[in-house]
């Protein structure tokens, strides 16, 4: 077992991310009905992920509460401040063995994926303000794939990585989050998760020094269909250039990019403690991120099952607003929009795992008409928050374009950030006002 190419890429990489907020006022989610979060959190300033996605606003509908999300990694510190106050629970190693929690380097990677997961914002930076998770009030249980803590070689097999994500079904994990790479033998236990309605989230891979893109296989179980596979991508929704591309000669296929360059999500970097907002670049960050947004689909649809939570979430990328598919090979389905998924009821979509078929397949087994309109859903909804349909599911049929060029992939800057559809008031403010300052890394990438 390893972890992704990204974390081998660089793994304590960790920079500076200096961003003044926009200051933009933040709108209720047009066509569902808000209700106050369970606990108001603020995130750390200069989080361009979470103001992207327009987290504050999608935290006035669902938070994640009542949903289970398995995360199969490395090892977990639950005690770094950015966690305190998450319903974490430990899983057993991958080995049977009660897995220790630990510190430091070792739990570099766990605990930056569960953070961007669940985080509270409650970290160490200035204010005493840290990094708020996509699903900050999901449950989350952590499974280690590591059996020595001093041997980073020494790890699980594949073998014994299909027992984790066999012990994370039978807890029950509504979304199984793995930012790991590894060999065959996952298919059964993957399969079993899907029968039992989870959704299963993992990271792409990278492209090595002096590898090709598009002659680089993605990492298992990235590549195995079926599986919602992760490619990162930065704040101006440009994919980051050591994706791998999907390939029709290996039948593997991206299904989504998300944020993962330059992501504010924690970190130990070396010789230091935790430190919130410490910034990675890989699929893996971008995994985790997807990951929490699914969770915060499920708490707002909690009728929904897996297959509809991923038709719904692969028909309303940013900037398609067709409700058909949309597909090229560098960012897969489109950019994630949890913002613009919110507020679609995903029920209205059959229940088939689209990630089974190839694009060509998927475009023409769910074009924008397979949606039917579920029947008026307001006041009965018993997930994290209760609020009305939110629309009529008629969107016109625009078909699909398999190997349509990338809609958000410009290099010449003049892509607009589509990370939360209805945001542009954020995007013009952070692009025109001068808030955004970043400083880049070379894209060497840290998962």
């Amino acid at each position: 077992m390893r972890r992704s190419r990204a974390a081998h890429a660089a793994a304590a990489t960790v920079g500076a991310l200096l961003l003044v907020g926009s200051g933009a006022a933040a709108a209720s989610t047009p066509g569902v009905a808000a209700t106050p979060r369970a606990e108001a959190r603020t995130s750390m300033p200069g989080v361009w992920w979470y103001d992207a996605m327009s987290l504050d606003d999608v935290h006035d509908v669902a938070t994640g509460k009542g949903v289970k999300v398995a995360v199969i990694d490395g090892y977990l510190d639950p005690e770094v401040p950015d966690l305190r106050g998450a319903q974490i629970s430990k899983g057993t190693g991958c080995r049977g063995a009660a897995t220790p929690y630990l510190s430091g380097d070792v739990a570099d990677h766990g605990t930056a994926m569960t953070t961007a997961i669940v985080g509270q914002g409650t970290g160490n930076a200035a204010g005493g303000t840290g990094v708020v998770g996509v699903a900050p009030d999901a449950q989350l249980r952590f499974f280690s794939f590591d059996t020595d803590p001093d041997q980073s070689l020494v790890e699980c097999d594949a073998v014994l990585i299909a027992k984790q994500v066999d012990k994370a079904v039978a807890w029950g994990a509504d979304v199984i989050s793995m930012s790991i790479g590894t060999g065959g033998g996952l298919e059964d236990s993957i399969r079993r998760a899907w029968d039992a309605g989870a959704v299963v989230v993992a990271a792409s891979g990278a492209v090595g020094e002096g590898e090709k893109r598009g002659e680089v296989s993605f990492e298992n179980p990235a590549a195995m269909p079926g599986v919602v596979a992760v490619a990162a991508a930065d704040s101006s929704a440009r994919v980051w250039s050591q994706n791998p591309e999907s390939a029709d000669f290996a039948d593997q296929y991206l299904t989504v990019a998300a944020p993962g360059v330059e992501t504010q999500i924690g970190g130990f970097p070396e010789g230091r403690g935790w430190t919130s907002g410490a910034t990675r670049t890989g699929t893996s960050g971008a995994t985790a991120i997807t990951a929490g947004a699914f969770a915060v689909l499920k708490s707002r649809w909690p009728e929904a099952t897996g297959n509809q939570l991923i038709q719904a979430v692969i028909h309303h990328t940013g900037r398609n607003d067709t409700g058909g598919l949309v597909f090229d090979k560098r960012s897969g389905y489109g950019i994630l929009s949890l913002k613009g998924t919110l507020e679609v009821d995903p029920t209205g979509y059959p229940d088939e795992n689209p990630l089974l078929k190839t694009p060509s397949e998927a475009a023409e087994a769910y074009p924008a008409s397979s949606y039917e309109a579920p029947g008026d859903q307001s006041g009965d909804q018993s997930g994290d928050q209760a609020g009305e349909d939110s629309g009529d599911g008629t969107a016109a049929d625009a078909g699909a374009a398999a190997d349509q060029e990338p809609v958000s992939t410009a290099d010449d800057g003049s892509s607009v950030p589509v990370w939360a559809v209805g945001l542009g008031v954020v995007v013009l403010a952070a692009l025109g006002g001068g808030a955004l300052l970043l400083r880049r890394r070379s894209a060497g990438g840290s998962a």
